[in-house]
C-alpha cells in the first residue's frame, strides 16, 4: 500500500508515515544494526507507532519544503576533507602519536567508541525531544516493511553509503599505519557521518509499505 513519508521537525531520528488515513511514527533508531547497516530498514519489518491525535501530528510535522539534494554536497565535503587532511599532513607530524601497531589500534578503538558515543547521545537527545510531545510507549504498535522511494533513491543511497564506508575504512587504515591527531579527528568525523546518514534509507516522499500480519498491540 502507498505511504507518504514526512520528517519530524528538527528531529532526524523519526519519520511520520501517512497510510490509508492513519498516521504512524517510525523510529529510525529502533535497531543498532539498522543504524550501522541501514539496508536492513528495507529488508526486515520495522516497528511503528500509531498516532490518533491530529494535534500531536501537527506538532511533529516538519514544514513543507522542497527536497534539497544533499548527497552531492556531502561527497564534495568529504573530498574537501581528504584534501585538507593532505594539506595538514606536514603539520600533523608535530602531533605524531606513538607508532606501534598495538598502541595505534588501541587509539583507533577509542576514536571509534567516541564516534559511537557521540552518535548515541545525539539519538537519545532526539528521543527526549520527541517524548516532550508524545510518549511512544503509550501508543498502539505494529510492524511493517518499507521500501525505498524509487530505484533512483535506492542506488543513490547505496552509492553514498558505500562511499563513506570506504572513506571510513581508509581513515581507519591510515590511523594504524600512519597515525597523527589530524587523521584521528577525521576518522571520528567520517565514521560519525557514516552513522548519521542511516535515516536516509527512508527519505521524505511517497513509497510503498506492507504491514506484518498480526493484531496491533499496545506496548
Amino acid at each position: 500500500m502507498n505511504c507518504k513519508v514526512q520528517g519530524v521537525f528538527k528531529n532526524l531520528r523519526y519519520r511520520i508515515l501517512a497510510i490509508d488515513g492513519e498516521v504512524y511514527i517510525l523510529d529510525m533508531g529502533c535497531s543498532f544494526w539498522k543504524m550501522i547497516f541501514p539496508f536492513f530498514f528495507w529488508m526486515s519489518p520495522n516497528p511503528v507507532f500509531r498516532v490518533e491525535d491530529p494535534n500531536i501530528v501537527e506538532k511533529l510535522k516538519s514544514p513543507e519544503r522542497s527536497q534539497t539534494k544533499t548527497g552531492h554536497s556531502s561527497i564534495l565535503g568529504a573530498g574537501i576533507g581528504v584534501f585538507i587532511t593532505t594539506l595538514l599532513k606536514p603539520l600533523a607530524n608535530y602531533f605524531a602519536l606513538p607508532d606501534t601497531p598495538l598502541i595505534n589500534t588501541m587509539i583507533l578503538v577509542m576514536v571509534v567508541i567516541f564516534a559511537f558515543v557521540l552518535f548515541v547521545s545525539l539519538y537519545n537527545m532526539f528521543k527526549k525531544k520527541l517524548h516532550r510531545i508524545v510518549n511512544l510507549e503509550e501508543l498502539v504498535t505494529d510492524k511493517l516493511w518499507i521500501r525505498a522511494n524509487s530505484i533512483k533513491h535506492f542506488f543513490q543511497f547505496v552509492i553514498y553509503y558505500l562511499f563513506f564506508l570506504g572513506l571510513t575504512l581508509l581513515f581507519c587504515y591510515l590511523s594504524i599505519v600512519d597515525p597523527d591527531v589530524v587523521t584521528q579527528i577525521f576518522t571520528a568525523g567520517v565514521l560519525f557521518f557514516l552513522l548519521i546518514i542511516s535515516p536516509g534509507a527512508v527519505t521524505m516522499g511517497t513509497t510503498t509499505v506492507k504491514f506484518k500480519r498480526g493484531k496491533k498491540t499496545a506496548v
